[in-house]
């Protein structure tokens, strides 16, 4: 991860980017300060070549992740949003904080919304 990309997640921030392979999503928004909102606009080309770098079909996604017992980290997939939500639920299982995991999908845009309209259905399965 580059240093741009770093900075952004050490911050609590998913970054991802729109298929139009220019726009970034950043989220929470509840986390986007004045400080950091100009980061991102001085280093938007930096991002957007950090997150190119390993893959060039954009759907590479960096999402932050948080445990039941307050710990968490960040997963890399270069597969996109439902391969990251299966990765995560495989391995932490009841262990994952999914509501907040819900929440971070919602303000990814829409197939990051789709994938959190099905965990949801998967949640209310059980």
């Amino acid at each position: 991860m580059g240093q741009a990309l770093a900075k952004l997640v050490g911050a609590g921030l998913c970054v991802s980017i729109k298929p139009d392979g220019n726009t970034l999503i950043v989220v929470p928004a509840t986390k986007i300060t004045p400080d950091i909102r100009q980061y991102i606009i001085s280093h938007k080309a930096e991002l957007l070549a950090e997150l190119n770098a390993a893959n060039d079909d954009y759907q590479r996604v960096v999402l932050a992740f948080h445990l039941k017992n307050g710990k968490g980290g960040v997963l890399i997939d270069p597969d996109g949003v439902a391969s990251a939500v299966s990765d995560l639920l495989g391995r932490y299982g009841e262990r994952l904080d999914v509501l907040a995991l819900v929440v971070t999908l919602q303000g990814m845009g829409e197939s990051a919304k789709t994938e959190a309209a099905r965990l949801i259905e998967r949640l209310s399965c059980r």
